[in-house]
């Protein structure tokens, strides 16, 4: 059974992408014309999505080269050193001469096997005892400096995407302005930089801030009439005949987050295969399948929480229209409206809460979790979380 709509992974096939026309377009001409350009938004909005289409629009039509970071898995500076390195094509035709640049800059890239048989990607001579953060934050600024070289005159465009950018604040003192002066100090390659907490972007954007004037596209929740009708028309190609108002009430239960939209409209599918047919009350059956197929992973996150942070996400859950109200703190036990402000933020680095004002809780089937654990206001369920 083909599944039309798929969750987990990047998506930025033309029919899995779902428009972002305008979006795609901005970033391909950040790439094109070797602009700098910050992408930023909530997670699971489909960032990275937008900037892959508009990659791999322009290497199909430019010959364009996209160097991708994504800093999110990365522990050191290191770790980003040896990702640029093995981000560059094997059969970039310059490649030779990169790695000569490379070395006179004490780089020390080594070839090493590649995925292809008899191909090789560009590996690093330093161990990870000789690459302190210092050495490698010189080593990192060098190559970029030997890309730009490269790139100079370079018909095709060059690129590079550093997907979650402010995740570099954590991995060296001074991120920030560290990334700057290297981009600063490339005047060939595009850049394009993406990121997801916004309380962290706003502060390197602010005035003097590293990133200040920097241009920026913000990416919201794909538009109701672009999403409902490509839902159904998904739904219908694939043999499963959607009544009217499915999609609506996909987006009404999954909220605005793009990747919980399609999660529920899959789970909705795949339970109307049976009858080859989809109503409200199948998506309302999906969204109850998927809360208790994630209700472990829920558990494991809750234990992990301070009290002050449960009980402001059964706040938010709740629906509270004034969280920070002497009524509301009464009712869930909280003793000042600071702790809830606290707690909020907390959350939002963690990526539980909206980083978006009114918040919320950004996982709908999280927010569905956590209504199960208060019986009614200032009862919770969870004996622990009483204390």
């Amino acid at each position: 059974m083909a599944i039309p709509f798929r969750v987990g992974e990047t998506v930025h096939e033309l029919g899995q992408f779902n428009d972002r026309s305008t979006e795609v377009a901005r970033v391909r001409r950040a790439i094109r014309e070797r602009e700098r350009l910050l992408v930023y938004g909530e997670r699971r909005m489909g960032k990275s999505s937008i900037v892959r289409r508009a990659a791999d629009r322009e290497r199909d039509e430019r010959d364009a080269v996209v160097l991708w970071l994504d800093l999110w898995s990365l522990t050191t500076v290191g770790d980003v050193l040896r990702a640029v390195l093995r981000a560059v094509p094997v059969s970039w035709a310059p490649r030779e001469r990169l790695l000569t640049l490379l070395a006179g800059a004490d780089v020390r890239p080594v070839l090493t096997s590649g995925n292809v048989p008899g191909e090789a990607g560009i590996g690093l001579g330093w161990s990870a005892r000789e690459l302190t953060d210092g050495r490698a934050r010189e080593l990192l600024g060098a190559t970029f400096r030997a890309l730009d070289g490269v790139a100079d005159g370079q018909p095709s465009p060059v690129a590079v995407v550093v997907d979650e950018f402010q995740h570099l604040e954590s991995l060296t003192r001074g991120g920030g302005p560290f990334l700057r002066s290297v981009i600063q100090d490339t005047s060939h390659l595009g850049w394009v930089l993406a990121g997801s907490m916004l309380s962290l972007i706003d502060d390197l954007t602010a005035p003097g801030g590293p990133f200040y004037n920097t241009p920026r596209l913000d990416v919201g929740p794909i538009e109701p009439d672009l999403m409902v009708p490509w839902i159904a028309e998904q739904m219908r190609a694939h043999g499963v005949e959607p009544t009217p108002g499915v999609g609506e009430r996909v987006l009404e239960m999954a909220g605005p987050s793009t990747e919980a939209r399609i999660r529920l409209a899959r789970e909705t599918f795949v339970l109307g295969v049976a009858t080859g047919a989809a109503d409200a009350s199948t998506v309302s059956r999906a969204f109850q399948g998927l809360l208790e197929s994630l209700a472990s992973g829920y558990e494991v996150t809750w234990i992990g929480l301070a009290e002050g942070q449960r009980r402001t996400l059964q706040i938010l859950a709740n629906g509270e229209p004034h969280p920070t109200g002497s009524d509301t703190l009464a009712r869930y036990g909280v003793k000042t409206s600071s702790a809830v402000v606290r707690g909020m933020e907390a959350l939002r680095q963690r990526g539980l809460v909206s980083i978006r004002d009114p918040a919320r809780i950004a996982d709908p089937f999280f927010e569905a979790w956590v209504r199960t654990r208060t019986v009614a206001p200032g009862t919770p369920r969870d004996p622990e979380a009483q204390g």
